[in-house]
Formats: C-alpha cells, structure tokens, sequence
C-alpha cells in the first residue's frame, strides 16, 4: 500500500503534467486561431494584416519561450521589410534570450536607429544596457542606462538602482559615477527612499561624512517606529566612522530615549532588543 508521501507526491507529479498539458494545448488553440486567420487575410491579399498576424504569432513563440519558432517567423517579414520595428525589437530579444550577443546588438542598434518616438528610444536603451552588461562592457552598459534615466518618461527607482549597480563595474571612479547617477535619479523622481538609501552607503564609501549624515537626517525624518530607530544606529555608525565620538554618544542617548518610548509590542521584537543591547553599552561607558 503506498505511502501517504508517495500518494502525495504522484499527486503533485499529475498536477505538474495537466498543467502542462492545459497550457500546451491552449498554445495549440491561439496558433491555430492566429493561422487560420493569416490565411484569410491572404485570401484577400491583405498582407498588411498578414505581417500583423505573424507577428503576432511570433510574440506567442516567443513568451512561450519558443525562440527558434520566432525566430523563422520573423525572418521571412524582416526579408520583406527591414526596417519593421516590431520585428527589428522582437528579433533582437530572441537573439539575446539565443545567447547571441553580436546579433542582438546588431538588431538592437537598427531599431534604435529606426526608431523616431523617444519611449521606442528607451526600450532599446534598455535591451542594450542589459545586452553590454552581459558583454561585460560597463562603460556601453552605462551609456544606455543613463539615457534611460534621463528620457523614461516613467522612470522607476529600480531603473536608477540598475544603473547605478552598471556604474560600479566601471574601472574609472566607479562609486563617484553611481552616486552621480543616483542624483540624477533623485532629481527626477524625487528623494526615494531606496535611493537615498543606496547614496548613502556609497557616501560612506567615498568618506563623504556629512553628505551621508544629511541624507540620514532627512531618512530619520520621514521615518517612524522601528525603522526609524534602524536609521538612528545608522546615524552612529556614520559619525563613528567620521571619528565624531561626542555626536555618537548624544544619538545613542536620543536613540535609547525614543527605543523606550516604543509600545510594547514592539520593544519585544528581536530588532529592537538588539539594538537596546548594543545602545545601552555606548550609553553607559564614560
């Protein structure tokens, strides 16, 4: 008799299989929707829908991970049209996720050269910065990601982080080039927790103590209950390494005053426990 395991285990096994099996015939469905419509529109000799429709199909390969199918899919259309934008973006993605770099980047440059509409501009900035990144190569890698920085029209902080993350590969000044791209960032978007956060730590870094102890000020400002106490130590820790002993010992106290006037529910929490312990030994040595 089997197991309660075994039972479990086959269930899980036939879960894996039906879902597979549902999603390969959904495919299945939509690509032959999809050519049974290319073929009446061929029927009538709209070759504009036609190239619309395999595109589309190609799409479908393509986020279902089919590359070569996309792949010849779009070889046809790019033959017919090679300034095709959507197959130009799409071809040049197929060939990144292919692991063919010097291809990728070769449709990626034509689309980006094509491409009129600064957001078309971003997209490929973006696939370009990941395909140099992946190259190894920090400094084309940084071009692009500061492009997007300076034209996203949405730009999001894990766009700056991601681009800051390239400018500390680079060989010249990388901490110097991300905390300048971190500013831009900031100045765009507006003082984001998570960047001021990242400047922060490179500020530290850099040894630019006061730069850092601003930044933490306006954290500790905008901040309440035990993350605000998190960025109070952080405090220390800044003016400890700027050798500023007095100022420590005064935020320590102010740190210890504001961890006793927490409720008590959190003053449980390991977080703050820990951070009682550590305070009350700078607080109470002469």
């Amino acid at each position: 008799m089997p197991s309660s395991f075994q039972i479990t285990c086959f269930s899980l096994v036939l879960t894996v299989a039906s879902n597979w099996t549902y999603s390969h015939d959904g495919l299945r469905h939509q690509l032959k929707e999809i050519s049974q419509e290319i073929e009446e529109a061929t029927s009538i000799n709209d070759n504009h829908h036609v190239v619309a429709l395999k595109l589309d199909r190609a799409h479908l390969h393509f986020r279902n991970r089919n590359y070569l199918e996309a792949e010849r899919e779009l070889e046809p259309i790019l033959n017919g049209d090679s300034k095709n934008l959507n197959a130009l973006f799409l071809m040049a993605k197929i060939k990144f996720a292919l692991g063919n770099l010097t291809s990728a980047k070769k449709f990626a440059h034509v689309f980006d050269r094509s491409s009129k509409k600064i957001a078309s501009r971003v997209r490929a900035a973006s696939l370009l910065a990941s395909i140099y990144k992946s190259e190894l190569d920090a400094k084309q890698a940084i071009k692009y990601s500061e492009f997007i920085i300076e034209n996203k029209i949405k730009l999001l902080p894990e766009d700056v982080l991601h681009a800051a993350e390239v400018a500390l590969s680079l060989d010249n000044k990388p901490k110097v080039r991300a905390l300048a791209v971190i500013s831009k960032g900031v100045s765009r978007i507006g003082k984001i927790h998570s960047l001021i956060k990242a400047s922060i730590e490179i500020m530290v870094e850099l040894s630019y103590y006061r730069q850092a102890i601003t930044s933490v000020d306006f954290l500790i400002d905008e901040s309440k209950g035990v993350y605000k106490a998190i960025l109070m130590k952080k405090k220390i820790s800044i003016l400890d390494a700027q050798d500023n002993r007095k100022e420590a010992k005064i935020i320590a106290q102010k740190l210890m005053t504001f961890l006793d006037s927490l409720p008590e529910k959190k003053k449980s929490l390991s977080v703050v426990t820990d951070l009682r312990g550590v305070i009350w030994k700078r607080v109470s040595q002469k």
